[in-house]
């Protein structure tokens, strides 16, 4: 690519990003997160959770939005909305910080840093663009957003690698609020263990410092909820179970399958099982993950909002794909052979870029 296109993309992208991250703060929203942050709100007034506001939610949301409710009651002109989009910028920043450092152990990325600045572009991409302003930084952004690094550090090339300590405390810390978010978060991390077991034929993952964070993390959470909402175990549970067990909503997720598996179907036209890559095993581990989230997506009664995870994951898979396409052709080109050219598989993953994004607006 001529070096003055070069620039012109990354200049482009770079306002795509700084103009979507404008509108996450600034748009206000009237769904979710509207009246999450009002029940924030009125529980910092002394209203009482799951007794003066009726919620089904977990408090641990409740208890988050309160960060932003503060803060605009104390900022004089800043609404609560805008404080929320601030924070989750902040902590979108933080996490895309956090991967940054992790993904320098990985051998395909160690050394390469215009690899390292296209994937750290990629995820500012999947996090702010790909993201509905509706649902930016709701429970499954949240979730998605926070546990990424602990999905990213038991890839199969990260896996079994010497990470920092702290490091690995940020990790686990991170992922330990993003699976308490949300009591469905449980079937991705059941996920993501059984994979590492089946892998390793080993169960030191069970007690590594990220998943003793994350165990204590959840333990903490459920005294919390015991001594500051017990209303939550005696009175929201038993009616959420009664509630979802009558209402079925999976017949109508179904509807927002059709694009994942016509991007995954493009994605993969290209794929062969006997590729020897740096990246090879990692995408398998990307695949279990789009089913895992798939699977979570149908545990919350397929609400689309639900399936944002999994077309994220979808697209991380893409860029891997290509990443791996890149690194073939340089092969061959050393070798002597003939640069392979891109087929429409390959083609389509750029397209697949797109079409997610465009389609969950």
């Amino acid at each position: 690519m001529p070096s003055l296109t070069k620039t012109a993309v990354q200049i482009g992208v770079m306002i795509l990003l700084c103009q979507s991250a404008w509108l996450q703060v600034m748009l206000p929203d009237e769904s979710d997160k509207g009246w999450l942050l009002h029940a924030a709100r009125m529980n910092l007034e002394g209203r009482k959770l799951y007794v003066d506001i009726i919620e089904v939610n977990p408090p641990l949301v409740v208890w988050l939005y309160q960060i932003p409710e503060w803060i605009s009651m104390h900022v004089a002109g800043l609404a609560d909305y805008e404080a929320l989009g601030g924070i989750g910028l902040f902590l979108t920043a933080l996490v895309l910080c956090v991967c940054a450092r992790l993904i320098r152990y990985h051998p395909a990325f160690a050394a390469d840093d215009k690899r390292r600045s296209q994937f750290t572009v990629l995820l500012a991409l999947i996090f702010i663009f790909y993201s509905s302003q509706q649902y930016f930084f709701d429970r499954d952004h949240i979730f998605l957003v926070l546990t990424f690094p602990y999905l990213l550090r038991f890839m199969p090339s990260l896996g079994t690698r010497k990470i920092s300590l702290p490091l690995r405390c940020m990790i686990g810390c991170l992922a330990a609020v993003g699976f308490c978010i949300k009591p469905h978060t449980v079937v991705v991390f059941a996920a993501l263990q059984l994979l590492f077991i089946f892998r390793q034929r080993s169960l030191s993952v069970l007690w590594s410092l990220e998943n003793c964070i994350i165990a204590g993390g959840f333990l903490l959470y459920l005294l919390s909820i015991a001594y500051f909402s017990p209303d939550y175990f005696r009175v929201i549970v038993p009616m959420a179970f009664a509630t979802y067990s009558e209402f079925g909503n999976k017949g109508s997720g179904w509807f927002y399958l059709p694009p994942i598996v016509i991007s995954i179907g493009l994605i993969f036209a290209d794929f062969r099982a006997w590729y020897v890559t740096p990246y090879h095993r990692d995408i398998y581990y990307l695949m279990w993950l789009c089913l895992a989230f798939f699977l979570y997506a149908l545990a919350n009664n397929g609400w689309g909002y639900t399936y944002n995870p999994l077309y994220c994951i979808v697209l991380l898979t893409t860029g891997w794909m290509l990443w791996e396409y890149t690194w073939l052709t340089r092969e061959q080109v050393r070798r002597g052979e003939s640069e392979r050219k891109f087929s429409l598989g390959i083609r389509s993953c750029y397209v697949s870029f797109a079409l997610p994004g465009i389609y969950m607006l």
